[in-house]
């Protein structure tokens, strides 16, 4: 009788690319979600315009127009002083939200939640030296009217998307990315299915080359 030996792949995945600052918006909805109506969407520029205005408790309004579609994103922080980056937890309805609250509202296409809680994280924001948003990258996730179905949300405005890739089907065991434009490198290991080297602590600008090197074992 002849024994067979199965034994996990050696890999060493690379992964080449340009970072570019962009407009885009994602969102996810699951079914009973009212706003999203439980679909998938996707906008970026040019079909897309994404238009900034700063609202009265200093916090950030961007208005999405895809013809026949259209969205507002506002997020307020709970101090009403700038957002800066860092995760807003226990959100309300802006601009009913109570006191030390953060306040969030998504709505659009003729739709918007009376009452909602949720939370959002910045990724990334940048101001100019007058105090108007330059540049910004959140994550937001929202439910209406107490309910349990949630709509998620991804927007990036003339800000650099994540950089990093998708690990799944791999066991991986270190993950190094180098800006080749500046010749930073950084090291760590993940398990994760996910990864962005911008939260490992690379410094990237608009334009600069990215290389990702992934180690591991395929399953």
């Amino acid at each position: 009788m002849q024994k067979s030996l199965i034994g996990a792949a050696m890999l060493a995945a690379a992964f080449t690319s340009s970072a570019y600052a962009e407009s885009s918006l994602k969102l996810f909805s699951e079914p009973g979600d009212y706003i999203g109506g439980g679909k998938q969407y996707s906008y970026s520029e040019p079909a897309a315009t994404f238009q900034y205005t700063e609202n009265y408790h200093k916090g950030i309004t961007v208005n999405i127009n895809a013809g026949n579609e259209w969205w507002s994103l506002i997020l307020v922080s709970g101090d009403k002083t700038q957002l800066k980056p860092g995760v807003y937890l226990n959100a309300e309805r802006f601009p009913f939200q109570s006191a030390g609250k953060p306040g969030l509202n998504f709505s659009g296409s003729g739709r918007g939640c009376n009452t909602l809680t949720g939370q959002f994280e910045v990724l990334e924001v940048g101001y100019d030296e007058a105090g108007k948003l330059k540049s910004l990258g959140v994550n937001f996730e929202q439910h209406c009217e107490g309910g349990v179905p949630a709509l998620y949300g991804s927007l990036y405005f003339n800000s650099l998307p994540a950089v990093g890739a998708s690990t799944q089907g791999v066991s991986v065991q270190r993950v190094i990315c180098r800006n080749v434009t500046t010749g930073q490198r950084v090291r760590f290991n993940s398990d994760a299915p996910t990864f962005d080297c911008r939260k490992q602590g690379l410094q990237v600008n608009t334009g600069d080359r990215v290389t990702i090197t992934v180690q591991g074992a395929a399953y």
